[in-house]
Order: C-alpha cells, then structure tokens, then sequence
C-alpha cells in the first residue's frame, strides 16, 4: 500500500470514513479484517481517548513495511 498512490489513497479514504468515532478496538478489528493488511496498530491521544476522533482530518494513517 503507498497512500501516494491512487489505490493506497483510496483504501486510506476507505478505512477513515469507517472507523470513524468507532471504539479504538472495533476499528482495530476492522482494518486488521481487510486482506490488504498484515498488522494494525492504533495509538490514541490522549491516551485515555477510547475512540477513534470523528473527524477524518483528526487521523492520521502511517504505512510500514
């Protein structure tokens, strides 16, 4: 996935408009569910926050290989 490309910018557009206000733990199921990822991991701020903001400009998205 290369969120420069078109296809990577789309899956990140896909994945933001679903998980947004979702709990931090169903969003984590959700995209982990997607065949495109081997591992998902979502920090949250503050840390006390349960859920994910629902804003999509208030996520941000980091791809590693």
């Amino acid at each position: 996935i290369s969120p420069d490309k078109e296809n990577g910018a789309r899956l990140i557009k896909k994945i933001k408009d679903h998980i947004l206000g979702k709990d931090i733990g169903e969003a984590e199921r959700y995209i982990q569910n997607l065949p495109e990822i081997n591992k998902v991991r979502i920090k949250s701020w503050p840390a006390w926050a349960l859920t994910i903001p629902n804003v999509p400009d208030n996520i941000k998205i980091e791809v590693s290989e």
